[in-house]
């Protein structure tokens, strides 16, 4: 049987009474739900017909889930703790590696730079605080796909949903 797929906002959109009953689509996993397709037919006013339909539910489920992952990392990349405060992480990569390059080039070990660690901390720093700061970012990012590719191993492995839901994708993050 295919199988009509939705996501949580698209959940909340169709759920409810109708003249033909009582839609109520059922969790497949966090996030992803589902409805028989037959059920196209008999809710028209419901306007099934628009969401995505599938006859392979567990490869539907793992490419959701592999989304979700993605979508936590990359949160989980924008910030890190870093000298004492919550800094920017992914948006300072660009510069960061400039201003480094541009030390590095010229030798440059002394001279001090602003560097911009969140809305409202700014430090002085040189060629060796650079490159620390740089390297921490390095190892936060790293750590973030690393888990994720764990999960995404989790999730190719599984061979049932049952399987799939008992992958926690909040679980885990360093």
């Amino acid at each position: 049987c295919s199988m009509i797929l939705l996501t949580q906002a698209q959940r909340d959109a169709v759920r409810g009474d109708y003249a033909a009953g009582r839609l109520e689509p059922v969790e497949v996993v966090t996030g992803l739900y589902q409805l028989p397709e037959r059920l196209i037919a008999r809710f028209p006013d419901a306007a099934l017909g628009q969401y995505p339909t599938t006859q392979d539910l567990l490869a539907s489920t793992k490419a959701h889930m592999l989304k979700q992952a993605a979508t936590i990392r990359w949160g989980r990349c924008q910030l890190f703790a870093y000298d004492g405060v919550s800094a920017y992480a992914e948006p300072a990569v660009p510069s960061l590696t400039a201003k480094i390059r541009v030390l590095d080039e010229s030798n440059d070990t002394t001279t001090q730079v602003s560097f911009k660690l969140n809305a409202t901390v700014w430090r002085s720093w040189d060629l060796a605080d650079l490159k620390a700061c740089g390297s921490a970012i390095d190892a936060h990012i790293q750590g973030q796909f690393d888990h994720e590719a764990d999960l995404a191993a989790d999730i190719a492995a599984a061979g049932d949903i049952e399987a799939l839901r008992a992958i926690d994708l909040e679980a885990g993050w360093p």
